[in-house]
């Protein structure tokens, strides 16, 4: 008999066939590594690297910015994919020279 898939186990996936989203908060992200963890609504830090952030231009986030997410199986445990974060970037307009 097989056991059943441990709640949250990457694998696990809703009716349709996906992964079901997940929330979570920055915990932190080093831009210049493009890398950091966000902490799931469970409590625990899930690894993400940039080019799983879905925004356009740079792909950073802030420490404390709310995410969405799926998981996948990662070298050393969970990683994040597909990340989109829940707010517009706060990003500045370009600024314009008058000449």
């Amino acid at each position: 008999m097989n056991p059943l898939p441990m709640p949250d186990h990457p694998s696990q996936t809703n009716l349709a066939g996906k992964t079901p989203k997940r929330r979570g908060v920055v915990v932190w992200f080093h831009e210049r590594r493009g890398y950091g963890f966000i902490r799931d609504e469970t409590g625990e830090d899930v690894f993400v690297s940039w080019p799983d952030i879905l925004r356009p231009g740079f792909k950073t986030l802030a420490q404390g910015e709310q995410v969405t997410f799926t998981l996948k199986p990662g070298e050393g445990g969970r990683k994040a994919a597909e990340v989109v974060p829940l707010q517009p970037s706060a990003e500045p307009p370009p600024q314009t020279v008058n000449s």
